[in-house]
């Protein structure tokens, strides 16, 4: 990451941390504090599940909001230092991108992209998903 600092460029390697979770379509425990890195010095964090269903909120539903829910309990997790980017989901796939707020004003060109591949290359229930973004 670079910024300017005193009319000079300070530089240090990012670090990021990434976690993929295969749910099974059952609900997330009630703790999910393992999900988090276990070193303060990260500074991007994507958390990607599958099999996530209405619980994280990939079949939409009037009567649970699952998606935004799972993104609270992520962000509780995480704690007020990160905030999140952007998310993306694909029936049962979803991604959420979480940065250290100090880095926030360096992140630009955020774009989401989703590729469904299954039945005719329109189901989504095989596919790939991403979010993208400079630093």
């Amino acid at each position: 990451a670079r910024k300017e600092s005193g009319g000079g460029v300070v530089s240090r390697p990012l670090r990021m941390f990434a976690v993929t979770w295969n749910l099974a379509g059952k609900l997330p425990p009630a703790s999910i504090g393992t999900i988090a890195p276990a070193d303060d010095d990260v500074d991007i964090i994507a958390v990607g599940t599958q099999e996530c269903l209405v619980n994280c909120g990939s079949v939409k539903s009037f009567v649970q909001a699952g998606k935004a829910k799972w993104e609270r309990r992520v962000q509780a997790v995480l704690g007020p230092q990160f905030t999140p980017l952007d998310t993306c989901g694909l029936n049962a796939m979803h991604l959420a991108v979480y940065v250290r707020k100090s880095l926030l004003p360096l992140v630009s060109h955020v774009k989401v992209e989703k590729v469904a591949t299954g039945f005719m290359g329109l189901v989504g229930n095989k596919g790939g998903i991403a979010i993208k973004f400079h630093v």
